[in-house]
Formats: C-alpha cells, structure tokens, sequence
C-alpha cells in the first residue's frame, strides 16, 4: 500500500507497531488463560481422585499386600 502511494511509510510503521503491540497483547492474554485452564484440570484431577480414594479404603484390606501396593503406587 505505501508504494502504491495509499499511505506513507510513516503510516505504514504505525499500524504495523500497533498490530504487534496486538500480537503481544493477545499472546499474553492466551498464555493467561491457558495457565488458568492447566490449574483447571490439575484440580479436577486431584478431586477426582481424592473421589476415588475416598472409596477404596473398604475394599483394601481385602487385597493382597501386593495389590495394595500397586493401588497406592498409582497416585
């Protein structure tokens, strides 16, 4: 566009600098979201299994000692 004359150079440097201020800003804002979104499912994970958990204590005295061990290994 500017070497077609539609807009200066000076014109041209400025929009570029706003689309990537943009850029960075939009970058920022998705790297947010997505530590949100990890702490999400980290939390979701632990309530899960603490679900889980919460119902396996009665049937572990009936596992073997070596069932039991797999079972506690897997958290």
């Amino acid at each position: 566009m500017a070497a077609e004359g539609l807009i200066t150079f000076d014109e041209l440097r400025m929009k570029l600098a706003a689309l990537e201020e943009t850029r960075h800003l939009a970058r920022r804002e998705l790297d947010v979201l997505q530590d949100q979104r990890l702490h999400e499912l980290k939390r979701d994970k632990t309530a899960l299994l603490e679900h889980y958990e919460g119902m396996v204590p009665n049937g572990l005295n009936e596992l073997s000692p070596e069932e039991r061990y797999r079972v506690y290994k897997t958290r």
